[in-house]
């Protein structure tokens, strides 16, 4: 013999159910109307945000319904054809999402055609009936370092480069511009969005000349989970890395930072250094981010419990505005190191291999010292056929590249006379050039 449960029973059951396993449920708010949500999931192969013949519906795919207060309301499974109905709803607000582990598992493949976001999700406000599809597309990656998808330089001279194409470099940029805070730092960096398997990570440079730190570049490191997860908050904590390195090792000449930390009230702590986050790098890129990041970035808790807020530290955004950015009195410097020029970068040894090109040759060349470098082909009218390079950070040394006969368009190029031109500029702006012409037959 068995019992039933009243359907009040019933519904407590469940609800309890949900909640333990970690869904914030609501009270049935959603049940009870004749309103109805619908919609398709499918692969959006050409892009175009409808669902084309041929196209292929990703079938048996859960589908979570959120009300306007957050709360877990409903689940919807796609068909063979990647439809799904929600019905019997009330009108208002809601959310259709994928459920997180699904979206865990798709994110670093796959970006909507259909939200205007990167997210899996859509809020509607439904009055009778609503649509809500998700069409999806593969993101496209490029694993070269010397091949970004995307590629801009912002008006101070950073230069902002995505290896993927579910984030453009412009939009990169655009989120960068939010911050508060650039000097002459800016022109030496390079962020680089989405490359490899890369991880968040700053690295810096900044040559010790005879007791004096000059020559200053550094590359951020931005993951595409880190953007899915936190938005601008790790761009700005990077980005304070390399601002803290400038201002601190090249301005004040003072890699211990020991400036800063007095500044910070935490000089003689005994737990600097105890954990990374009590590295005085890491307080700084967190002051940073707190202090000058867009306010997305700033809102986020600061990552060492153990010391006040950035802003509650009474004059440090000034000091770090003012008396940081400028060379200490007395010190002689102009805040870009030693006062003698190091030597200009030079070009050397410019080649290309095989003479003529057929199928594909190789630029070949040497760098006096770390330069930003660009390699483009050009044919005999001086026309750019092709950037082997765009302004990438190569160390001093023999830099190769390759070309495969091929123009911007990935078209096989005739017959002719090409010039290669390389054009290097290092960290104190000064550059040096070389072309060469060679034949392709």
């Amino acid at each position: 013999m068995h019992s039933v449960l009243p359907r009040r029973s019933l519904v407590a059951v469940l609800t309890a159910v949900l909640v333990m396993v970690g869904y914030a449920v609501a009270p049935l708010a959603h049940a009870g109307g004749s309103s109805t949500i619908s919609g398709r999931v499918w692969n959006d192969a050409n892009r175009n945000g409808i669902y084309d013949s041929g196209e292929s519906p990703f079938g048996a795919t859960s589908l979570y319904l959120y009300d306007m207060n957050g709360y877990y309301a409903a689940t919807a499974t796609t068909d063979a054809a990647g439809s799904y109905v929600l019905s019997g709803l009330a009108d208002g607000q809601y959310t259709v999402a994928f459920p997180n582990p699904t979206w865990m598992s798709m994110r670093d493949q796959w970006v909507p055609t259909t939200t205007g976001s990167l997210y899996f999700k859509q809020t509607l406000t439904l009055a009778g009936s609503g649509i809500v599809n998700f069409g999806l597309r593969q993101i496209v990656r490029s694993t070269d370092i010397n091949t970004p998808l995307s590629q801009t330089t912002m008006s101070d001279g950073t230069v902002v480069e995505s290896y993927d194409d579910a984030l453009t470099a412009q939009q990169i940029a655009s989120a960068v511009s939010n911050g508060q805070l650039f000097g002459p730092e800016a022109a030496q960096i390079v962020i680089r969005f989405d490359v490899g398997s890369q991880t968040d990570a700053t690295t810096t440079w900044a040559t010790d000349a005879a007791g004096n730190y000059c020559c200053f570049h550094s590359d951020l490191w931005i993951a595409y989970d880190s953007w899915l997860d936190n938005y601008d908050m790790v761009l700005f904590h990077e980005y304070g890395h390399a601002w803290g390195w400038y201002n601190g090792v090249v301005v004040q000449q003072d890699p211990n930072l020991t400036a800063y930390l007095k500044a910070r009230g935490v000089y003689g702590n005994s737990l600097l250094n105890s954990s990374k986050a009590w590295t005085p790098t890491e307080m700084l890129a967190e002051d940073y981010r707190q202090l000058f990041g867009s306010p997305v970035a700033a809102g986020y808790p600061q990552a060492n419990p153990d010391i006040p807020p950035a802003a509650s530290v009474p004059g440090l955004r000034t000091w770090m505005v003012t008396t940081f950015t400028q060379p200490p009195a007395g010190s002689g410097s102009s805040g870009a190191g030693p006062t003698s020029t190091p030597p200009p970068v030079a070009v050397t040894g410019l080649a290309v291999s095989p003479q003529p090109v057929t199928k594909s040759g190789t630029v070949s060349f040497s760098l006096s010292a770390a330069a930003k470098t660009s390699v483009t082909v050009m044919d005999s009218g001086g026309a750019v056929v092709k950037t082997l390079l765009a302004s990438a950070s190569e160390a001093a040394g023999m830099v190769s590249v390759a070309w495969n006969r091929t123009n911007s368009k990935g078209k096989r190029v005739t017959s002719g006379t090409y010039t290669v031109s390389v054009k290097a500029t290092d960290s104190s702006g000064q550059t040096a050039s070389a072309a060469l012409a060679f034949p392709v037959s």
